[in-house]
């Protein structure tokens, strides 16, 4: 049995952690926002050739989700996907968007950002043709003028807004009776913002040197680099997806 931190955003998070105390493991979910979808998007959505896009672009599994509630058909045959990270094409199979998670392209290797979506050989020159970006209101976006420069016409709908939100002080205090018993969980860091915000929260509460001592498990050396530099002494990139749960279980 593992005993994991998450940080998550909400509503995937909860499910996340329901799924992990199901098969056996204690799963405390510290999450720091909450994702709540554009009604606009679905209007977007309906007015496009889905199946006319030479890729349409998923960045997160979060977008998968919310691109499937805006569709909530069947997509085009046609379709061809490519997303940033390994746990976009599980959730987009899981979704039944595709059959598996294979036919979503993605980078080889661990690389899993938009630096290395972008060395892949279908978006290496655009001749006019059309690329969709579904996403959210944050994250890079001048990887899409990369795209532009070298002559796809993109186009970016978002569908979620990213909200604010406050672990619950009950879910702290379970995190201080861990610190308490002397057992380690490991910490899954999911992103630079829930980094920087646990870290705060962290030391507010005289939990800091407790927790740089535990392992931090990140999908991303971004996130993994952030920790470091705040003392963490063990702070690994695990890969993304399926396989970030597995190592941290591991």
């Amino acid at each position: 049995m593992a005993r994991l931190v998450l940080t998550h955003v909400e509503p995937r998070g909860s499910r996340v952690a329901a799924g992990l105390r199901d098969a056996g493991h204690e799963a405390l979910l510290l999450a720091f926002s909450r994702l709540d979808a554009v009604p606009a998007a679905a209007d977007s959505l309906a007015g496009l050739d889905l199946g006319g896009f030479h890729r349409i672009i998923v960045v997160s599994p979060s977008a998968a989700r919310f691109a499937a509630q805006a569709w909530p058909g069947a997509w085009p045959a046609s379709s061809r996907l490519a997303a940033v990270g390994p746990g976009t094409g599980e959730a987009l199979a899981e979704l039944g968007i595709v059959e598996a998670p294979g036919q979503v392209e993605t980078p080889a290797g661990d690389r899993h950002d938009a630096d290395a979506l972008l060395e892949l050989p279908a978006l290496g020159a655009g001749a006019g043709r059309q690329v969709l970006i579904l996403a959210g209101d944050g994250g890079r976006r001048d990887w899409a003028r990369v795209l532009e420069d070298r002559g796809f016409r993109v186009e970016r709908i978002e569908l979620y807004r990213r909200a604010v939100i406050t672990p619950p002080e009950r879910d702290w205090r379970q995190l201080a009776d861990w610190a308490g018993q002397g057992e380690e969980p490991v910490f899954v860091v999911t992103n630079v913002d829930a980094a920087d915000r646990l870290l705060a929260e962290l030391a507010a509460r005289g939990l800091d040197d407790w927790a740089r001592g535990c392992v931090g498990l990140c999908p991303h050396e971004r996130i993994a680099t952030r920790l470091a530099a705040a003392g963490w002494r063990d702070a690994r990139v695990a890969g993304a997806g399926q396989r970030l749960l597995d190592a941290a279980i591991e």
